[in-house]
Formats: C-alpha cells, structure tokens, sequence
C-alpha cells in the first residue's frame, strides 16, 4: 500500500512542516508540533489512499519537485529539486514565523489494471477522469476538517 521512497519523502515532509512552525518558538514545543502535523498527514494521506482504493486506482505520494529552471527548452536540473521539503523553511523564515507553507506533497494516480475489466458499455475507459481525482483530494479535506473538529473538542488546540 504505501512503499518506502513515500514513506521517506512523508516523513521529510512532516519534519520539516514541525521545524518550520517551531522556528520562532521554544524548541520544547517541537515534540507536540510534530506529533500534531505527524498526525494531520497521516490523517490526509490515509483518507486519500482509502478513497482512491474505493476509486479502483492506486495513488502514489511524494514531495513536490521543481525540475525547470528556465523558459528555454534545456534549462533542467539534473535531478529534481525537492521543493516540498525546502518551502516551508523558506516561508517560515520570510514571514517571521507567521506562515508555513503546508501544501508540500503531491500524489499520482493511476487506474488499477483491473479498472477497465470492470466496465462495460458506454463507460468502458480505464482513465482516471478529472472528477475522481478531485474526489480523492476531496477525501483528504474532508477528513482533516472531521478531525480538527474532534481535536477541538477533546482539547488538542494544535492539532485543530
């Protein structure tokens, strides 16, 4: 279900979203901060997997990578840079602490091989439709409203 580069690349992620928020703060809160943001994506990309699995696709995480320098048609990194994991530093130091940038992974989806077995008739593509995507990132929201809304009332003002 989730394999190891999107288990590194999670957790990267989750590390330095926690080293941004407490930047400008006492390091004594980072544990708390990281268990909270730990817990907001864990909460997202599980949502997003369960979804896409009713879906009958299969979603892919990583960190979101700039591989584009330029205009012109040979201006490439050599390798991509990971700008999901450097963006949140960047605008927690810009803004003093007062925004960190928290939209620092992507996914990709792809249909199941089964998905076009399954279909007959006027709807027999395989392809993932705009729709379903946008209903798997739906899935994600969805779930972290529900559970700031749970950490709220149990006291967990961080985490909502």
């Amino acid at each position: 279900m989730i394999n190891r580069n999107e288990i590194i690349s999670i957790l990267a992620v989750i590390v330095s979203i926690a080293v941004s928020f407490t930047l400008f703060k006492s390091f004594a809160a980072f544990p708390k901060i990281l268990l909270a943001v730990f817990l907001v994506v864990l909460i997202n990309v599980l949502a997003k997997k369960v979804a896409s699995f009713y879906l009958e696709s299969e979603i892919e995480f990583s960190p979101w990578t700039i591989q584009r320098y330029g205009f012109k048609p040979g201006y490439y990194f050599k390798r991509p840079f990971h700008a999901g994991v450097i963006f949140p530093l960047i605008t927690a130091l810009v803004s003093l602490g007062n925004f960190v940038w928290m939209a620092s992974l992507i996914f990709e989806v792809k249909p199941k091989v089964y998905r076009a077995a399954k279909r007959h008739g006027l709807y027999s593509y395989s392809e993932m439709t705009e729709h379903h995507i946008g209903l798997i990132a739906a899935a994600g929201v969805v779930a972290n409203l529900l559970f700031a809304v749970v950490g709220y009332l149990i006291g967990f003002p961080e985490f909502s």
